[in-house]
């Protein structure tokens, strides 16, 4: 007796039968100073803002030593090549220097800015910055860059200060979207830039909490999605900071950490 299934019975079946549900990993926002974060999903990794200096008098806090080794090494929780975005070159987010020395030690590097940032980090290298001046500045991951980081980005300018360039980046792993918005500066930015997307996590500045087109949009358009507030001035305990924004939606010190379960962004 043939008591194989025929093929059209088995893929009946295979219909029938109810789904079974896939485990999504945690997304992790992990704190280094800041604006700074490492955003990970298992062994994707991407750092935002997250390598500079005290180039403020310590009006902001910095990477910590043990960070700012292991990033520029490669080692722990940075691996090597990790993703390092930049949203503006001004020193509380972005060291020149610091970043060409850890492309030199790991002898690889992945690097998204805008062009300032990028021939910075390049030791102000002429035909760099005149090769870059008709491109434009951001836009969406390339095929093989969504397929080689195993998810997806879009880098979209947003205001911060006259003569700046300030790249928001929306990265996108699975179903869930996490928007950085940089310094964005709500009062005289277009707010509407990301309105073609749903954003599920919005990280923002601090001061858009004193702002009211800044509060307008979060509790508007961004009313469903989780916000965190970083750039924490350094007087600012943790404490205080969590006192006024609630726990999990602020980060302050260097290693605390948001998880962000995929499909439940309350």
């Amino acid at each position: 007796m043939n008591r194989q299934i025929p093929a059209f019975i088995a893929a009946l079946m295979a219909m029938a039968a109810p789904a079974v549900a896939q485990d999504v990993e945690p997304i992790e926002i992990r704190m280094i100073a800041n604006m700074g974060v490492l955003i990970s999903q298992g062994e994707k990794r991407v750092l935002i803002d997250a390598l500079f200096t005290d180039v403020y008098d310590g009006r902001f806090r910095v990477p910590t030593e043990a960070d700012r080794t292991a990033m520029m090494d490669g080692t722990g929780e940075f691996g090597r090549s990790t993703l390092f975005l930049f949203t503006h070159s001004h020193g509380d987010h972005f060291h020149g220097p610091s970043v060409m020395e850890t492309f030199q030690r790991q002898n690889t590097g992945q690097l998204i800015g805008p062009h300032d940032v990028l021939v910075a980090a390049n030791g102000g290298n002429e035909i760099i910055r005149t090769a870059l001046e008709n491109l434009p500045v951001g836009g969406p991951f390339s095929d093989w860059q969504r397929e080689r980081n195993g998810f997806d980005m879009d880098s979209r300018l947003m205001f911060h200060a006259d003569g700046i360039d300030n790249l928001t980046y929306a990265l996108t792993f699975g179903e869930t979207t996490l928007l950085h918005l940089g310094d964005t500066d709500p009062d005289r930015a277009d707010l509407t830039v990301w309105d073609d997307m749903d954003i599920d996590v919005v990280m923002y500045p601090v001061w858009w909490a004193q702002s009211e087109l800044g509060q307008a949009k979060l509790r508007g358009d961004w009313a469903d999605a989780r916000h965190i507030a970083l750039h924490i001035p350094a007087h600012i305990s943790r404490e205080d900071a969590v006192a006024h924004f609630g726990e999990g939606h602020v980060l302050v010190d260097a290693g605390e950490r948001i998880t962000i379960d995929p499909g439940d962004h309350d």
